[in-house]
């Protein structure tokens, strides 16, 4: 609310005659609450639309209450329009005070009429007592104007009963009549811009009257007797510095202390008096305010008044008025003398608009609906269209103005034809009336609160950045997150923003990936934070998806009519399998390299001396060291996705320490490769190596079969081939029976020839289905001389052609099959 506007407000006066006499009556167009919904979870409720005759009172409707209702302080109340003429309006859910939200009006006028709660607070809003109780006293709660919406609550009879507080945020008090009860402060607080209290008449009390904020002045005006009753200028957060009360002529107000203390309280929060501590003067509160200019009489201090003296303000101060103290009671009034102007203009208490939360879409003809509040009745054929104006920067037509039933209250219609704000304002040479011929105070020129944006432009996407782990990276792996910051130009709707509108936008090579999360951050209405997952390899550009519907708080949707890319890319490589790369087999001159990677692709390698400097990615890809020289050894590892492959190599000193660096990149067209190489340590045996390595010339592993005969190559070493690539199906065992015993015989390796690899016989009753091949009791090792191992019976003698073998006979008792089967078989081990 303009505070121009509603500090000219109390400038006038309010004429009994207009108060007593103005009754509303909001059925024009309206609807009536009846109440017949027999849903016991919401009968009774003003937020269900089925207890209207019509639809709920909102937006451009108004509604009647004459029964019993009830309200839920958890359900919110915006945009209606509601006057109370008799019955009770009690909280009936929820745990806060009645709040009225973006431009409701709540008019309480009946003497029967009834209101209970936690307290009242209009955000942006208006709260009308004429006639009635307002008792929100409830859980002695607060009533308050909050910060900072504005809005206004106005008296001009019956009574309001606080429970605690009455703190006036940004809007403002207006008092003509009736009766107001506080059992603490009435004032502001030092958090709040604070707004103003406009006593022309009725009866205050409170314990202290605060004044918090530097904004907030204490003015009585009117020509109705009234009195503000408190104990002391204090409370919480108040600021002697900060007291600021005009009396203006004509006033017939007056405001009395009952416990007056110069200064006092017991901390910061809490000070009492007018005056901080040390600067005691042993005046009387008036003469104290007075000659420090925080008293005022129609806006002009001491100082503006040449110096006026106290004694002489108490005389006269210039126009024949004078202010009158009673030191017992400490009571100030005004007596107004002949010389006095008092203004019989009339005001504007508020202007709401039903555009509030409500987003314009790219339509350039909106229609804003507004009320607009005087404080006393108005000659509707005064007024018309040519009262009003835009005073933001769009253009609009002010389409019409409608009177309702109550004659202070007008309906004024507004379309726009252009982008820009729009604040419907009274213009300063309107020709509104009252029914006396007084007109509207030409200083008043009011606004909307609200400055309402009319956007027709679709938001754009401005930048994306990636948050945290370098500003530009080069790579990620498969399977890492990214969080991406997307910056558009405006505020954003982040009730239009999901998972689906955004995707990845590579247009060569894209990465696969999903998207986890979509959010708001630190409350940046223009910034979405989207984090994305690599699932494969590929080229990662964040973007927006085409189709994407994404809008700004006004309704325009961006442009997704093509796919929007960002404006960098980031590489995606396939990521290291858990424990790759490895180095096993090591020999006294070589090793085998084993890698897997999560995505198909080949893994590269070179071995380079102890503790030389660390190749690039591209010199392992190419095969040398730091100085592109030709590595020691290198190769290459063709993979599958998660698949483990291994290449072996040879050539290095025994007993000695090497570095094996890997790197592996994707199988694209465009290969993408990892941006670091990983080392791995190698020492080479003491020499010769084992057997079996000395037996695997091409380095091939001991449990691979590297001719696919079925026969791994360990298996193939132990039974006396020559290689891994000979074939070995004269060298099986051969199968006999012999009693019911299974009997199996072959000719096999002794210990001086195979080192540490074994060979053991394994048996079981079904092919291993439930009777495990390895089960204890089902594999028993060779022996090296003849002798029972376990069950099993071995008879072993030196091969009369070959003394590095041994021809063995192993005998399995039947004993051990099941329903009459027996299978027996060899295990190679290392």
């Amino acid at each position: 609310m303009n505070r121009q506007l509603l500090k000219s407000l109390a400038a006038g006066s309010l004429l009994p005659v207009i108060v007593e006499a103005q009754t509303t009556d909001f059925t024009d167009g309206g609807h009536l609450f009846t109440d017949p919904d027999p849903n016991p979870t919401t009968d009774s409720f003003i937020s269900n639309v089925d207890n209207w005759d019509n639809g709920l009172p909102a937006g451009d409707t108004s509604g009647t209450i004459t029964i019993d209702a009830k309200y839920s302080s958890n359900v919110t109340k915006s945009n209606y329009h509601i006057v109370q003429t008799d019955g009770e309006l009690k909280r009936a859910s929820g745990i806060g005070a009645f709040d009225l939200r973006n431009s409701s009006s709540y008019v309480l006028d009946g003497t029967d009429a009834k209101t209970f709660g936690r307290g009242i607070r209009p955000f942006n809003s208006i709260f009308i007592l004429k006639d009635g109780l307002a008792d929100l006293t409830e859980n002695s709660a607060d009533t308050a104007i909050p910060d900072p919406e504005g809005g206004a609550i106005v008296m001009y009879g019956g009574a309001m009963n606080i429970g605690k507080h009455f703190l006036v945020g940004e809007g403002d008090l207006f008092i003509y009549g009736g009766s107001l009860s506080i059992p603490k402060d009435l004032g502001t607080r030092n958090f709040d811009p604070g707004g103003d209290l406009y006593i022309n008449g009725g009866t205050v009390t409170a314990q202290y009257l605060t004044f918090g904020s530097s904004s907030l002045d204490v003015i009585f005006g009117g020509t109705t007797a009234g009195t503000v009753t408190v104990e002391n200028f204090g409370g919480g957060r108040h600021n002697p510095n900060h007291i600021d009360i005009d009396y203006l002529p004509g006033t017939g107000m007056s405001l009395a202390l009952t416990i007056p203390v110069e200064q006092g309280g017991p901390d910061n929060n809490n000070k009492l008096g007018w005056w901080n501590s040390g600067e005691t003067t042993g005046q009387e509160w008036a003469q104290a305010l007075w000659e420090s200019d925080r008293l005022k009489y129609n806006g002009q201090t001491q100082t503006d008044l040449a110096g006026l003296t106290w004694a002489q303000a108490q005389t006269d101060l210039g126009d024949g008025s004078f202010f009158v103290f009673d030191s017992p009671s400490d009571t100030l009034s005004l007596t107004t003398g002949g010389g006095a102007t008092v203004s019989s203009d009339f005001k504007v208490l508020f202007i709401g608009d039903d555009a509030e939360g409500v987003p314009f879409t790219s339509s350039v003809n909106n229609s804003i609906n507004y009320r607009v509040f005087f404080d006393e009745p108005v000659n509707a054929s005064t007024i018309d269209t040519g009262d009003f104006e835009n005073a933001g920067t769009a253009t609009i037509s002010v389409d019409s103005v409608t009177a309702t039933s109550d004659p202070s209250i007008f309906k004024v219609a507004v379309s726009t034809s252009s982008e820009g704000t729009v604040q419907l304002q009274v213009k300063s040479t309107n020709d509104i009336q009252d029914a006396s011929g007084n007109g509207v105070d030409p200083d008043s020129n009011i606004t909307d609160f609200d400055s309402i944006i009319v956007d027709l432009t679709p938001p754009l996407l401005v930048d994306v950045d990636r948050v945290g782990q370098g500003s530009d990276p080069t790579s990620i792996e498969v399977g890492d997150s990214l969080t991406f910051d997307f910056y558009f130009d405006e505020a954003i709707d982040f009730s239009t923003i999901d998972i689906a509108d955004f995707e990845n936008g590579a247009a060569l090579s894209p990465a696969g990936i999903t998207i986890d999360d979509v959010d708001n951050v630190f409350n940046q209405p223009v910034r979405v934070r989207v984090i994305y997952t690599a699932t494969s390899s590929g080229i990662l550009t964040p973007g927006i998806s085409q189709g994407a519907v994404i809008a700004d708080t006004q309704g325009n949707e961006v442009d997704t009519s093509v796919a929007i890319p960002g404006d960098f890319s980031v590489i995606v490589v396939p990521a290291w399998e858990d424990t790759y790369p490895q180095i096993t087999n090591e020999t006294g001159s070589g090793a085998t390299a084993r890698a897997a990677i999560n995505d198909g692709g080949t893994a590269f390698y070179v071995v380079l001396a102890n503790d030389a400097d660390a190749p690039t990615s591209a010199q392992v890809v190419a095969g040398t060291d730091s100085t592109d020289s030709p590595a020691l050894a290198s190769g290459s590892i063709a993979l599958a996705a998660t698949v483990e492959g291994s290449d072996a190599f040879s050539g290095l000193a025994a007993n000695t320490d090497y570095d094996v660096w890997f790197v592996a990149q994707d199988d694209d067209a465009s290969p993408k490769l990892q941006e670091e190489p990983v080392l791995v340590e190698l020492t080479t045996t003491s020499g010769g190596g084992s057997p079996y390595e000395t037996w695997a010339t091409g380095g091939e592993l001991f449990g691979d079969d590297e001719n696919g005969d079925g026969i791994s190559n360990g298996l193939a070493f132990l039974l006396g081939a020559a290689s891994a690539t000979d074939d070995v199906a004269d060298l099986l065992p051969t199968v006999s029976e012999s009693g019911g015993d299974l009997v199996l015989t072959f000719s096999m390796l002794n210990a001086a020839s195979r080192g540490g690899a074994s060979l053991s016989t394994q048996h079981s009753g079904d092919l291993g289905a439930s009777d495990a091949w390895d089960a204890a009791g089902n594999e028993e090792t060779v022996p090296e001389t003849s002798g029972t191992v376990g069950v099993v019976t071995f008879s072993v003698s030196v091969n009369a052609g070959n003394s590095n073998l041994n021809d063995v006979v192993a005998t399995i008792p039947g004993s051990e099959g099941s329903g009459g089967s027996l299978f027996g078989r060899l295990s190679a081990s290392e």
